[in-house]
């Protein structure tokens, strides 16, 4: 059965309100991680002071438990991060999806640049502009999507078994509105840019999982304890 407009909005506003207070959870603790991270690199330099007049083992026990606790909170406070850049982008979401449902199209794309002067129907039909077929079909999360959708609304399939495997996809996502949000999202947080060479996508691509990886994110925090060590 089809949803009244009614309920569509109670949707969006319900998964708005349950991602707000989730964000609002998070950044909770994200305060929370921040203090406590500062209290234990604290905690660790008097700790190894004091016991670097003692024997050395009491210094390496203490400077090694306030480390691993120190990357523990680390970790924690990135992942921490990862969650509100999610739930900012589910509600984000969510609000642009009631923004349409309110006529208000102004947050999407337009893709004015798709539009040809001499094309059969681009222009009558009004594909692409303000207000347009493609503001209000496009959930794009990457520049590619939308250029794939574009080129199919400009050429449209004529094979009638492609259209019916297509009504069958939709069909089937419809009903899987939680789905098609975590979709979007994770395309969303790519933050693709549609300006950059392809040369250096492919550069990217190669040393980002080294420059990313989680080894040398914990050495930007490692290293300033370690420099505090020495100087104690």
């Amino acid at each position: 059965m089809a949803k009244t407009r009614k309920a569509v909005r109670q949707f969006f506003e319900t998964k708005k309100s349950k991602y707000a207070l989730k964000l609002d959870q998070t950044s909770s603790k994200i305060r929370l991680t921040s203090i406590f991270r500062i209290s234990i690199f604290i905690a660790t330099v008097i700790a190894v002071y004091i016991t670097s007049a003692y024997h050395w083992p009491y210094l390496v026990v203490s400077a090694a438990i306030g480390l691993a606790a120190f990357i523990y909170m680390v970790i924690r406070h990135a992942s921490l991060f990862k969650q509100k850049n999610w739930y900012q982008n589910l509600m984000a979401i969510n609000q642009a999806e009631l923004d349409v449902l309110n006529g208000d199209t102004s947050s999407k794309y337009e893709g004015v640049q798709w539009n040809e002067a001499d094309h059969p129907f681009v222009n009558d039909l009004d594909i692409f502009g303000r207000k347009s077929l493609f503001q209000l079909i496009d959930r794009s999360a990457t520049q590619q999507g939308r250029n794939y959708l574009a080129g199919h609304l400009k050429n449209p399939v004529k094979s009638k078994t492609v259209l019916n495997q297509r009504q069958k996809a939709i069909s089937e996502l419809s009903e899987k509105p939680d789905f098609r949000q975590y979709f979007q999202v994770s395309g969303n947080i790519r933050d693709e840019n549609e300006n950059s060479l392809p040369g250096l996508l492919e550069w990217i691509q190669n040393k980002q999982s080294s420059f990313n990886s989680v080894f040398n994110k914990i050495m930007l925090f490692i290293n300033p304890v370690i420099g505090f060590v020495v100087l104690f």
